[in-house]
């Protein structure tokens, strides 16, 4: 499966083309607001949209941003037509394929990043040392977050065991844990919560990693671009040019970066810079990438684990899953 995922684009691309369908005049992508790892690689993508759809014969096309910070939430969206695309995590996109793989697509991956496993009582060092009144943040079950906590437990004490550390879970909204992680005497010990906020604990030495992806075990998380199938099918040519919209947003990135990044702070409005993003986005091993290689895997590793059970149990198929 893995390694037919090379020809998988292309042969997105030939079905879209060959398939007739109408032409959108609008397209509403879900939008997460001031996230350094999905937002500046949707901007990137829906600046060159219009271009590429006005090949297509799309003219005036009109681009919605639909606000919604968690993915959950906007998939379900998604699947009440409010939503057409989002740039997001595929453990979501994961569990609503898994109920009826025939409203959502996976269109093309987007990009992968190290989510530490980070603790601020300074006694932990390791994923050994987590005892039984360990208290361990994430946003919320069956989150990233979560997928990431298991894919560490995993990797120390095998599939068997995913779910070793599920009663020390706390679930508390990233912002929130990232303040009790930074009290002089956090009330929590360990976390999950991504970018910026690891960053900031690390950095301030409020907090130390006990854990990171190594590629071998761990292999970090992935989001992808996947659409409501509806959508997909009536926009076959809209969908093309939004394909090729993110990859060449993508090579741009690679040799630009502080000019895409420039333009996701002023249109979210941090008060950071650009170097500043670029730096942190290097110091998560954070890189945009079309490939679906990181999306089957992370699909993989939820059905193994018993993340996800609905009645779909394969995964998404090259070329018969996307229109």
């Amino acid at each position: 499966m893995f390694n037919r995922t090379k020809t998988l684009l292309t042969t997105i691309l030939f079905m879209l083309v060959a398939a007739t369908g109408v032409n959108a005049t609008e397209i509403k992508f879900n939008r997460h607001l001031k996230y350094t790892t999905s937002e500046p690689i949707l901007y990137a993508t829906t600046n060159l949209l219009p271009k590429f759809a006005e090949k297509y014969g799309i003219k005036d096309l009109k681009i919605t941003y639909v606000d919604i910070q968690e993915d959950p939430v906007a998939v379900q969206e998604m699947l009440l037509g409010n939503v057409d695309v989002i740039i997001g995590g595929v453990s979501s996109f994961a569990y609503a394929y898994s109920k009826d793989s025939t409203k959502i697509k996976l269109l093309a991956g987007a990009e992968t990043f190290d989510m530490w496993l980070f603790c601020s009582n300074k006694s932990i060092n390791s994923i050994k040392d987590i005892k039984d009144d360990t208290k361990i943040t994430i946003k919320g079950l069956n989150s990233g977050d979560h997928l990431m906590l298991r894919q560490y437990t995993i990797a120390e004490y095998g599939i068997a065991n995913s779910e070793k550390f599920a009663s020390n879970i706390v679930v508390v909204p990233r912002d929130q844990a990232f303040v009790l992680h930074s009290s002089d005497k956090p009330t929590v010990d360990c976390g999950v919560i991504g970018s910026p906020y690891q960053n900031q604990l690390v950095d301030s030495g409020k907090a130390h990693i006990i854990a990171r992806p190594d590629n071998k075990k761990v292999y970090g998380f992935a989001n992808g671009m996947y659409a409501n199938a509806k959508w997909l099918n009536d926009n076959p040519q809209l969908a093309r040019a939004l394909i090729e919209a993110e990859a060449q947003a993508v090579s741009e990135f690679s040799e630009k970066p502080l000019v895409i990044l420039e333009d996701f702070i002023i249109k979210d409005g941090l008060s950071v810079s650009a170097h500043d993003v670029l730096d942190m986005k290097k110091q998560n091993n954070d890189v945009y990438n079309t490939s679906l290689e990181p999306a089957f895997a992370t699909v993989k590793l939820m059905y193994d684990t018993g993340m996800i059970d609905g009645p779909n149990k394969s995964l998404p198929k090259i070329g018969r899953a996307h229109v």
